[in-house]
């Protein structure tokens, strides 16, 4: 089932928890699900998985597509 999500903040610290939440929910009945994540920038995509990773939330199968990836 696609589910898109799209989070709207003028802060950086309730995106990012929003962010973890919603990963964390998503691969909940099945922590190998793989998500995929359009990004803006490959520095965005990184920094977003260090932050799942350092929030104790697996990261595996998270794919971080930069937008302009899409266009290809």
């Amino acid at each position: 089932m696609l589910r898109k999500r799209v989070f709207l903040s003028d802060s950086l610290p309730v995106l990012q928890d929003a962010f973890v939440s919603a990963v964390a929910t998503l691969k909940e009945t099945d922590p190998l699900h793989l998500l995929t994540i359009v990004v803006p920038t490959n520095e965005l995509g990184a920094r977003l998985s260090d932050i799942v990773a350092s929030s104790n939330h697996g990261h595996l199968g998270l794919n971080f597509v930069e937008i302009s990836e899409l266009a290809r």
